[in-house]
């Protein structure tokens, strides 16, 4: 369980930062502001602008992948059903 927790914790975090780019992207097109102001704010604010926001987004990815994956787990060993 402790090896599963970490691990847990560990793919919420990789996955965060990987998606988070995008997510930001997305969320900036969504106000309505086009890839124009994305393109103006990478060179005003550098690349970490893509990453405002990573730490509160990790921290709730991790939470639900801490819960999430030793569920998965338990509900795969107790169905009886082998790892892929």
């Amino acid at each position: 369980p402790a090896l599963h927790f970490f691990c847990a914790l560990a793919s919420g975090v990789i996955a965060q930062t990987v998606v988070m780019p995008i997510d930001t992207i997305k969320s900036q097109m969504m106000l309505g502001d086009g890839f124009r102001t994305v393109g103006e704010r990478l060179k005003r604010n550098g690349v970490f602008w893509l990453y405002r926001g990573w730490a509160p987004a990790c921290a709730g990815q991790g939470m639900i992948m801490v819960l999430q994956m030793p569920l998965i787990e338990e509900f795969r060993r107790l169905l009886g059903v082998e790892a892929i």
